[in-house]
């Protein structure tokens, strides 16, 4: 009601190596794997549980055969293709607490984390997490974005840093995701940048506002009304890559990331997991990932302050995952992709929607009929 939080979707629970439903993730996204999986738990209690039923039984057993075959083909269709480009990629995982995180006496240990970090890679594309440099863009001491966009370049490396900025009139903020990869001293608010667009209710945008506005006076919560970035924001050109970003849990709506898709090579994700603690929360965060290279054909890079910092195939596999709340530098290698799954090509999941509201209305007036 309020855009929420996409976590616990039934068809999540197919998104691993061995399950053939995860095949109609590129087919329909994770709804249609959510209906597949209904499905199947539907027809197993016709078929287990159905006694002196034969034609029934034995219709469910074809259904539920056909779906896994159907997920199953999908799953080992190429449905998009490399486009013959690779490159290196270092993801960053400073774990920094989150009751240290925005810590003034904090700023300059965090600071020193990350640049060590980029420094020490020589990775085509450096990655760090969500607001990485706890401090607004604006307000950072002169020269040193300078001082990290001179690093990597030294190292061959073309870099990305979350961190929060005010708006271009200085009224409002944004949560976002900056590219160094050409920064220019002498032009520091020209700078290309991804904004989030899908914002946390109750965390970094205030929902009904006339309601809610006492209460954040009450807690003095600071920046709990960022703004949306927009739909379809370009992608990043980093090294020989078009890199289309999220952000935290933007991720976890696959419509959403769809028309910056098409423009790119590879996904990346930027993240803060730490406000959830040691929770199985960031392996949720990573599965929707796995979800997302799977509706859109194209490597997923997450780079995360705390975990589950790691790289996804475009078939959904992890090929390499940080150990949790340590801090280190996962790299790895990538492919770009192209093309199109017809999960994109359907332009989302209202079509499912429309679908099964015509589906539903039908079945309701044939029940009629035969009563």
């Amino acid at each position: 009601l309020l855009t929420g939080f996409a976590w616990g979707a039934l068809g999540y629970s197919q998104i691993t190596d061995h399950s053939p439903l995860a095949g109609f993730a590129p087919l329909g996204g994770i709804h249609l794997v959510t209906l597949a999986t209904a499905c199947i738990g539907a027809w197993l209690v016709l078929l287990v549980d159905n006694s002196g039923r034969l034609k029934q039984r034995a219709a469910a057993l074809g259904g539920i055969v056909l779906l896994a075959a159907v997920g199953f083909a999908a799953k080992h269709t190429d449905f998009t293709r490399p486009d013959g480009s690779t490159a290196t990629v270092a993801l960053a995982q400073g774990n920094i607490p989150q009751t240290l995180k925005w810590a003034p006496e904090q700023f300059a240990p965090t600071v020193e984390r990350y640049y060590a970090q980029v420094a020490g890679s020589r990775a085509d594309i450096v990655i760090l997490p969500e607001t990485a440099i706890p401090l607004m863009r604006q307000d950072l001491p002169q020269g040193l974005l300078a001082q990290f966009a001179w690093q990597a370049k030294e190292n061959g490396s073309a870099l990305a840093v979350g961190i929060s900025q005010y708006t271009s009139d200085g009224r409002d903020y944004e949560n976002a995701v900056i590219n160094l990869s050409h920064y220019n001293e002498e032009k520091p608010d020209q700078i290309p940048y991804y904004a989030k667009n899908h914002l946390v209710p109750f965390g970094e945008y205030k929902p009904l506002p006339w309601l809610t506005e006492p209460l954040y006076q009450m807690m003095n919560m600071p920046l709990a009304d960022f703004k949306r970035g927009g739909s379809a924001q370009a992608p990043f050109q980093m090294a020989n890559q078009k890199v289309a970003f999220n952000i935290c849990y933007e991720d976890g709506f696959g419509d959403e990331l769809i028309a910056s898709a098409k423009q790119s090579t590879l996904l990346a994700n930027a993240s803060n997991m730490a406000w959830y603690g040691k929770s199985n929360a960031m392996f949720q965060h990573l599965q929707q990932s796995q979800a997302r290279a799977l509706e859109l054909g194209r490597y997923m890079v997450r780079a995360t302050n705390t975990g589950a910092t790691a790289i996804v195939d475009p078939k959904g596999r992890i090929s390499a995952l940080a150990a949790p709340d340590t801090a280190t530098v996962l790299e790895g290698r990538i492919e770009g992709y192209t093309g199109e799954t017809p999960y994109m090509k359907l332009g989302g999941s209202w079509p499912l929607v429309i679908l099964l509201g015509v589906l539903a209305a039908g079945l309701f007036v044939w029940g009629r009929y035969r009563r």
